[in-house]
């Protein structure tokens, strides 16, 4: 079968999509943490779409503005959703949840200060042309570990999100604990990439809502007002 041209070419895509089919598009922010995402996802039903750089901050932009960003026209591309230029009245009719050609939109960039802003900026994206999706609760967020902890004594490996978290069990364990700063992504191994993030029985997700992007919205115009 020929590849379909209105998707994205970078998107490598579920055998699976499609409302109700429990499918999942993995955004990430660049081709080395897709390449990690792809070796370890689920390919009947998660599909893995790289950002390749942050997206723009769209709080003033318009449709037209939009579809001319490749990163997020990418995203709207692998959603199927249709063009963003009909107006916002007419927007809930593009990005209505079940037209849509994933049942869930995961966002797994990277634990660092890039990937924090990345997240913020792709969730104004989803708030303000997108809301629809994000509103009925079909947007998440996975935790990546920021830290692999190890010990000397051969125990499993322990993973932290925050530095208070490392803090903790380094002081807990005592010495002989190597500690492993993951840069991103496409840093970690490959099964605890896929333990930690990918696997639904193991990973942690959190449900992002329109209180998430209006925590952000506030987050930027304040900082707009500061410069």
């Amino acid at each position: 079968m020929p590849p379909d041209r209105s998707l994205p070419e970078e998107l490598r895509d579920c055998r699976h999509p499609g409302a109700g089919a429990g499918s999942e598009l993995v955004l990430v922010e660049g081709i080395s943490a897709a390449r990690a995402v792809d070796l370890v996802r689920h390919k009947a039903w998660q599909a893995v779409l790289p950002l390749q750089g942050k997206p723009p901050n769209v709080l003033r932009s318009s449709p037209r503005t939009v579809e001319a960003s490749p990163r997020l026209l990418a995203v709207i591309q692998a959603l199927g959703i249709g063009s963003l230029r009909a107006g916002p009245s007419h927007r809930d009719q593009y990005a209505r949840a079940d037209r849509a050609r994933y049942d869930r939109v995961i966002l797994l960039f990277d634990p660092n200060p890039d990937g924090i802003h990345t997240q913020a900026l792709t969730l104004l994206f989803f708030a303000t042309f997108l809301r629809p999706l994000l509103r009925d609760g079909h947007v998440y967020a996975a935790r990546p570990p920021r830290f692999g902890l190890t010990t000397s004594n051969g125990e499993r490996p322990r993973f932290a999100r925050t530095e208070a978290e490392r803090d903790q069990m380094v002081a807990r364990h005592g010495h002989g604990v190597d500690v492993d700063t993951y840069q991103g992504i496409a840093s970690m191994n490959p099964p605890d990439l896929a333990h930690l993030c990918l696997d639904p029985a193991t990973r942690i997700l959190g449900r992002l809502g329109i209180e998430h992007a209006e925590a952000a919205e506030r987050s930027f115009i304040a900082s707009e007002r500061r410069r």
